[in-house]
């Protein structure tokens, strides 16, 4: 009984562990639309070796940053934050996004009509904008 014990609690633990780093990125919490919950893992599950992005997330203090924003890691064309629907790179956690994600560390094959799509506009700014103008925290 003991072992079934710890053994629950080390994988609570670890999944744990796991959200607290997702909900520190755009989307972090929702299944990007190529199927990935994991994004910063070759495994789109979890665990095991990190994509070009977890280990730029992890060199940039494992945060939403600026240049991590801007950062194309998985080479696609497209920088995290379009992939992530922060293209902006405005995002503050808590804060709604507005695109379906898809995933900075697996490499999509994007149009360039897809590509333009992504891209931050005045009607993406405006839109955040009204969104947080609806009393949506900064910090969860």
């Amino acid at each position: 009984m003991k072992a079934y014990f710890v053994a629950a609690c080390m994988s609570a633990a670890s999944v744990l562990a796991y959200d607290i780093y997702r909900l520190r990125i755009p989307n972090g919490l929702t299944t990007t639309t190529d199927g990935v919950s994991a994004v910063g893992h070759v495994n789109k599950y979890g665990r095991g070796r990190a994509t070009p992005f977890g280990r730029d997330f992890e060199r940039l203090g494992g945060k939403w940053t600026q240049e991590l924003c801007e950062k194309d890691s998985d080479g696609d064309g497209a920088t995290n934050g379009q992939e992530l629907g922060d293209p902006c790179c405005t995002w503050k956690v808590g804060r709604p996004v507005l695109k379906d994600p898809t995933s900075p560390g697996h490499k999509n094959s994007f149009t360039q009509a897809q590509l333009s799509a992504l891209k931050c506009t005045d009607d993406t700014i405006a839109s955040r904008e009204k969104k947080q103008r609806h009393g949506v925290p900064d910090e969860l």
